[in-house]
């Protein structure tokens, strides 16, 4: 775009010369102007073929004559590269724990690794479902890992929570395909003395050993409220027990060695030392 601020005078036969310098390259251009008049804007456009050209910083001068006597020169840098139109990649969501209940204040950690060869921008999660914002940020807390801490409000209905991630690269593209899952369970309120249990159809079987390798799948607060576990055996027609270590976990008694898992749709009876709640994983 040229423009005659001159308001009392017009320019006839001017050439504007554009020159376009980087690695390896100078190339010049002409454009010829047959008249402009005062106070007067035009444009002009130019073409410039980049095959064969290597990406990087350019530079473009533009040069108004008249004759070989120069009215005007401008300058500006200009970056030729491969348009980046692929989203950051989102992988390894989890929950850590898995399972919280909806009382505001038992918390989950939410991680998901997330790259970008051109850099991130920014990494947000929709916590609406369980009271939170629909754009909560999480941070950058290890190479390429995202993450953030989260409770679930007190009346968030019980359920499976498929928590969506929005991840946005420095080019602008973004990723909304991806989520973290995060199971909101209920409270079963134990009382002291035998308890009849179960699990679940629609989960896999519930290990019982150390806790700090297996877990914990019968959370209970107090903790170590509960001591033992029995289950029936059909073929023996006798009961075996799993007794609980407090700070511990879960061993079998013996004669019961293969007591180690609680398994889907089955019955048991725990003992529980005092009245306590178990946040029961949906």
């Amino acid at each position: 775009m040229l423009t005659n601020n001159n308001p009392k005078i017009s320019y006839i036969d001017l050439l504007t010369n554009i020159t376009i310098q980087g690695t390896g390259v100078k190339e010049t251009y002409s454009l010829p102007i047959d008249y402009i008049s005062s106070l007067e804007t035009r444009n002009f456009a130019l073409t410039w073929d980049t095959t064969g050209k290597t990406n990087g910083t350019y530079t473009i001068t533009a040069k108004v004559l008249e004759d070989s006597m120069v009215l005007n020169e401008t300058s500006t840098p200009f970056i030729l590269g491969v348009i980046d139109t692929t989203p950051p990649s989102v992988t390894n969501p989890t929950a850590m724990p898995p399972s919280i209940v909806a009382d505001g204040v038992k918390t989950s950690q939410l991680n998901v690794t997330v790259k970008d060869p051109g850099g991130i921008d920014t990494v947000t999660i929709n916590l609406s479902a369980i009271g939170g914002s629909s754009e909560t940020a999480m941070a950058l807390i290890a190479e390429d890992i995202y993450s953030v801490i989260t409770s679930a409000s007190v009346g968030t209905p019980v359920g499976v929570y498929k928590l969506m991630i929005n991840a946005t690269s420095i080019n602008g593209n973004s990723n909304t395909g991806e989520y973290v899952q995060l199971v909101v369970a209920p409270v079963i309120a134990l009382k002291k003395g035998w308890n009849l249990i179960s699990v679940p159809l629609n989960l896999t079987s519930w290990k019982l050993g150390n806790e700090s390798a297996v877990g914990d799948p019968l959370n209970v607060t107090p903790e170590n409220s509960l001591t033992s576990i029995y289950r029936y055996n059909t073929t023996s027609g006798l009961f075996e027990k799993c007794t609980h270590y407090a700070d511990w976990g879960w061993a079998p008694a013996t004669e019961s060695e293969s007591f180690t898992e609680l398994e889907p749709g089955r019955g048991y009876w725990v003992w529980a030392e005092n009245d306590c709640v178990w946040e029961h994983e949906t």
